[in-house]
């Protein structure tokens, strides 16, 4: 598979005269990902790079999803799976709440109910084109409220696709937020808290006891009343950013004296010693020809004591 940065009529170009290669999934109006054998795939990423076209393999394991050549796969895939599906379906508590939500297929690009279509669905998904691009209009078309749409799959693939959905809708990026579930690479457990706080930021109705406490382990050795009381919310914290007009730490004198000096660095007296007195202020300094390079062209004379002889110090 082959992540190209290309519409589905600007792609045909590099794809006629290649009967092996599709379009497997319809990612946005600037974005396909297209399925095939493993040396057309190449030749064609190779001549969209040449031309400066994104174009990026998927890890897909050497699989060519959503393509004709997964048949074999889809039968063998319905076999396993298809009695397993119509349980789950016709399950008196399960069928209930899977009936509430209303499902746009990438398949169909239709509004469907779960009871309509059997496990053949999903067998189409492994080998016929992904629709999300114009599902995903449709959805946000027809129901105008959606203003969350969570990826559930194991990397962050669709962030581009559905950012380039809703522009070509004009649709203001702050009201349709896109969050993950989970990131290649990243801890699975923390991407679902961040995923269950990024809802509840966002006023969803996330229950906040069942993302923190399992409710089958015993919590009496980390904290036996959080477990009896479940969590609160701290509703008295302020609504607003720390206050910093009031200072909290307090320094030292000498560390005050050192990070506020009043005074620059003297090239001779160098700087005055932090904790000095006012009367009797002591200086430090480390002279440097290469510090102070004028130095070079001043010497001192002295006179020897030993020897009744005038010397010179030269720096």
């Amino acid at each position: 598979m082959l992540a190209v940065g290309l519409g589905a009529e600007d792609v045909q170009l590099y794809i006629a005269g290649r009967p092996e290669v599709t379009i497997g999934c319809y990612n946005s109006p600037q974005s396909v990902t297209l399925s095939g054998t493993q040396n057309s795939i190449e030749e064609i990423r190779k001549e969209l790079v040449d031309a400066g076209i994104f174009a990026r393999k998927v890890n897909s394991s050497g699989n060519a999803y959503h393509s004709p050549l997964m048949r074999p796969a889809a039968q063998e895939f319905l076999q396993l799976f298809e009695d397993i599906y119509t349980k789950l379906v016709t399950s008196p508590t399960r069928g209930d709440k899977l009936n509430r939500v209303q499902m746009y297929s990438c398949i169909t690009n239709e509004s469907v109910e779960v009871e309509t279509f059997g496990f053949n669905h999903w067998k189409m998904n492994l080998e016929s084109p992904v629709f999300f691009d114009q599902a995903t209009r449709s959805l946000l078309t027809s129901v105008p409220e959606v203003n969350v749409l969570i990826e559930i799959g194991p990397h962050s693939a669709l962030a581009g696709p559905i950012k380039q959905i809703a522009s070509t809708l004009k649709l203001d990026q702050t009201r349709l937020a896109y969050l993950p579930t989970l990131i290649r690479g990243q801890d699975g457990v923390e991407n679902l808290l961040n995923l269950a706080g990024a809802l509840f930021v966002l006023d969803y109705p996330i229950d906040i006891n069942k993302v923190n406490f399992d409710k089958d382990i015993d919590m009496r050795g980390v904290n036996e009343n959080m477990s009896r009381l479940g969590a609160n919310l701290l509703v008295d914290f302020p609504g607003y950013q720390w206050n910093y007009d009031a200072v909290y730490w307090k320094d030292k004198r000498l560390a005050q004296e050192l990070r506020f000096r009043k005074h620059c660095r003297h090239d001779l007296l160098g700087s005055r010693d932090p904790g000095s007195s006012q009367s009797s202020p002591c200086y430090r300094n480390k002279l440097k020809l290469s510090d102070l390079p004028w130095l070079r062209d001043h010497k001192v004379s002295f006179l020897d004591m030993v020897s009744a002889k005038t010397k010179w110090l030269d720096w």
